[in-house]
């Protein structure tokens, strides 16, 4: 991978602004938006809804000590509250990522395509939310098989997984001298 100067990026900022202020791009569908926002936290809490539901498929009931049923709902909840707040938190990182996709979407696809500065954030943001599902999904795994109460801590591991790939991606933003500029993006977009 070739070094950026910073005259590439100048260039490749120039590219974007021109790109934005071209009368004849199309707007964003607000749908493709919210598609792309939800994509990365749904598919991170998915795990924990499909660990909830194998753990009540394969649940039997019991009895406690006076001989009186204790079933799912009554054995799980600490459970199922904690996925519950997790899917919640998604639904509310996924909706706080909508500025960033339209953002994103606003340029076309070739402009995209040939931005350095797009194709390293892309990059980095599909690794980064790869390994984010993996460890969400390994949680899931772990508490499905092993122990239910890990998935307790279902909450935690997502919105500390969605810190670390904020950090390193607005480390990356500043690395190249934009992260001021990405929100007044974000701000134009939305007047639009």
């Amino acid at each position: 991978m070739a070094t950026m100067t910073r005259i590439d990026i100048s260039n490749d900022v120039n590219m974007l602004m021109q790109n934005l202020e071209d009368k004849n791009r199309p707007l964003v569908s607000p749908a493709a938006a919210l598609k792309l926002s939800m994509t990365w936290p749904v598919a991170c809490v998915m795990g924990y809804v499909l660990a909830l539901l194998w753990m009540a498929y394969s649940f039997t009931p019991e009895q406690d000590l006076f001989g009186n049923n204790v079933y799912f709902s009554d054995k799980m909840q600490f459970e199922m509250f904690a996925t519950g707040i997790t899917v919640l938190s998604a639904l509310g990182v996924g909706a706080s990522l909508y500025n960033s996709a339209l953002v994103y979407l606003s340029f076309d696809e070739n402009t995209r395509n040939n931005s350095f500065i797009i194709n390293r954030i892309r990059k980095l943001t599909g690794l980064m939310g790869l390994g984010a599902v993996i460890v969400n999904w390994g949680v899931a795994l772990v508490g499905a098989v092993i122990e239910p109460k890990v998935i307790g801590i279902s909450t935690l591991v997502f919105l500390l997984s969605i810190l670390v790939i904020q950090m390193v991606i607005s480390a990356e933003l500043t690395r190249y001298g934009i992260a001021g500029a990405m929100s007044k993006l974000a701000r134009l977009i939305k007047k639009i």
